[in-house]
């Protein structure tokens, strides 16, 4: 399970892509990508009904990486 990020008092979230080396079940390690971490993202914890401010940083300019907002909405996008 991901950490928790909780941002129901702040209001704010701070999300920077990150890479690594990472071992999957007793294989080598391979290349990975995460938010705040070297692989996969945190879990975000935010308040219904309140607008949260979501900072996502990329350092690394010539990688593309997907962000999945699964269960909430994100405005402008339709979702």
């Amino acid at each position: 399970m991901p950490p928790l990020l909780d941002a129901t008092s702040s209001g704010q979230v701070r999300l920077e892509a990150q890479k690594g080396r990472t071992a999957f079940a007793g294989s080598s390690r391979a290349d990975t990508w995460g938010f705040n971490q070297p692989f996969l993202g945190p879990t975000l914890r935010m308040s219904t009904g309140r607008a949260t401010q979501v900072d996502v940083l990329n350092w690394f300019c010539r990688k593309v990486f997907a962000v999945g907002w699964i269960g909430s909405r994100v405005v402008g996008t339709g979702f």
